[in-house]
Parts: C-alpha cells; sequence; structure tokens
C-alpha cells in the first residue's frame, strides 16, 4: 500500500513536470521518496526535476540514489547520461548512455546522443556508428537526419550528406532551410546548376533568409557573375544590414567592376560589425590601396 500511495505521488508529479509546473512536480516526487525511502523511480524523477530546474549537479545526486536501488533501469542512467551531459561531462555521458543502450537496445534516443557526444570529442567514426543505429531504429526523425548530414558534411563525405538531407526533404519538400543547406553542398562539389536550383526554391519559399541571399551571392561570384552577386548582396543588406560578411563580400565585388569608393563604404562597414575580425589589418590596406586610385 505504501508503494501504491508513493506511485501516486509520482504519477501526479509527471503530470505537473508534462505542464511545465516544475515546483509542484517537485514536491509530489519529493513526498513520494518521504512515503517510501526505498521508491527508486521517485529518486530518478527528483533527479529529472532538478535537472529541468537548471540544477544538474544537484540531479546527479539522485540519479546516483536511484541507480544504487535498481542498477537494471535503462531510464535513470539516460537520466544521470544527460545532466551529466549538460555539465560538460562527456566521458561520464558516454558511459551512461552506453550502459542505456545494453539494457535497452531500442532506445534510438540514446543512440543519437551519443552520436553528438562522440561529435564534440571528435570521435567520428563512434559517431558515425551511433547516429546510423539512431536512423535505423527511427528513419523518419528529421533531427537525426540532419545530424548525421550535418557529420558527413563535416568530414566532407558530402555525397552521403546530400543523402540524408534529402531524406529530409522528401518528408517535408517545402523545407526551406534544408533547401539552403543542400545548395551549399552541391556548390562545394561544384554542382553549381543544382546548387542554384535549391538557392532559388529556397528563396521562393522564404525570400526573407539573408543568409541563403549570401550563400546564392557567393556562387554567382564563384560563376564570374559580379553584378548578379552585387544584387544578391544588396538583398540580403536590405535584410541583415548589420552582417559583416555581405559587407566584405560588397566591398570585392565593387573593387572589382572600378566602384572603388562604394567598395571602401562596404570594407568600413565590415569593419565597423567585424571589430575583432582576423583580417582586420588586411582590409584596411585594401581600404589604404583603393584610397589612392580615386581620382
Amino acid at each position: 500500500m505504501t508503494k501504491v500511495k508513493a506511485n501516486n505521488h509520482c504519477i501526479r508529479g509527471s503530470a505537473y513536470l508534462e505542464e511545465f509546473e516544475i515546483e509542484l512536480a517537485l514536491q509530489e516526487f519529493q513526498r513520494a521518496v518521504e512515503i517510501s525511502p526505498d521508491f527508486a523511480d521517485a529518486y530518478s524523477l527528483i533527479g529529472k526535476t532538478y535537472s529541468e530546474l537548471g540544477s544538474a549537479e544537484e540531479a546527479i545526486v539522485f540519479h546516483d540514489k536511484a541507480i544504487e536501488l535498481n542498477d537494471t533501469n535503462s531510464e535513470y542512467y539516460k537520466r544521470r547520461a544527460e545532466s551529466y551531459q549538460k555539465l560538460g561531462l562527456f566521458d561520464k555521458a558516454i558511459s551512461d548512455f552506453n550502459k542505456t543502450t545494453k539494457l535497452n537496445s531500442a532506445d534510438y534516443e540514446s543512440f543519437f546522443h551519443l552520436g553528438m557526444l562522440y561529435s564534440e570529442k571528435a570521435s567520428y567514426e563512434e559517431a558515425l556508428k551511433n547516429y546510423k543505429l539512431a536512423v535505423e531504429l527511427s528513419p523518419n526523425d528529421a533531427k537525426i537526419q540532419f545530424f548525421l548530414g550535418n557529420l558527413y558534411e563535416d568530414i566532407e563525405q558530402y555525397d552521403n550528406a546530400i543523402k540524408h538531407y534529402s531524406i529530409i526533404l522528401e518528408q517535408d519538400p517545402e523545407d526551406s532551410n534544408i533547401l539552403s543547406i543542400l545548395g551549399k553542398v552541391y556548390h562545394k562539389i561544384s554542382d553549381n546548376k543544382t546548387a542554384l536550383e535549391c538557392y532559388k526554391k529556397a528563396l521562393s519559399l522564404n525570400p526573407m533568409d539573408y543568409l541563403t541571399l549570401i550563400n546564392l551571392g557567393n556562387l554567382y561570384f564563384a560563376e564570374s557573375l559580379v553584378i548578379q552577386a552585387i544584387e544578391t548582396f544588396e538583398k540580403a543588406v536590405e535584410i541583415r544590414s548589420d552582417n559583416p560578411t555581405v559587407h566584405n563580400n560588397l566591398g570585392v565585388c565593387y573593387a572589382l567592376i572600378g566602384k572603388y569608393e562604394k567598395a571602401i563604404d562596404e570594407y568600413k562597414q565590415y569593419l565597423h560589425h567585424a571589430p575583432y575580425a582576423k583580417d582586420i589589418e588586411e582590409v584596411k590596406t585594401e581600404i589604404n590601396r583603393l584610397s589612392k586610385m580615386i581620382k
């Protein structure tokens, strides 16, 4: 009967937690522990609640207690792993997520977290292995497909990156963000025709996406279409005037077509918006060079 009462408090606490009533949830879980001091679920849920409150260190104390009482519950290890992850203790998080997957081989979220953690440690082989396991278990999860595609992009396996980004696009053909990302990858492999198609479709869906405009401008510049590049960069500036990259790009373009005063203005805007840029001295030198060329 005692365990039943304690469990009822946990059920109410979990309901409060789903509604983001964190303090009320914590009260219910603590009441469960008072009624049944050996109730592992309650300790684990208190740990989860403290983690939601941003107190990951305090959360771990309760996760430890839950695991001490029951070391075969995969959810307990998973919750502690998430707290370790929040604290940046990646090795401990990896250890707990690995225990989680051994106890529950169908937990795709833990494989996904392992992929992220191994990526953070630049252990790309392990990251790929775990992302692939997550995808096998949950092939329709766009988030996992995105991170796997992103990892392939980082290690320059662009065909595989395109494959996984395209899976997301099949689920949502109007995902302008994925279209833009695909455009950038196609540009990297010099398939500029397909890149252009991706950028244009992305902009048709979201014409205010200044990052896609910058990427499109870069594509035009790579194709030596400087006027089109300038027109595209100027559209980006209208949307986001404080972006330093686009001002620098405009400076380069205007200098190429002999509009030195405009180039200087754009370079000055770049220096204004990026006061700590690594190429400050190079840009100042270019401004001085262009100033001498103005008649």
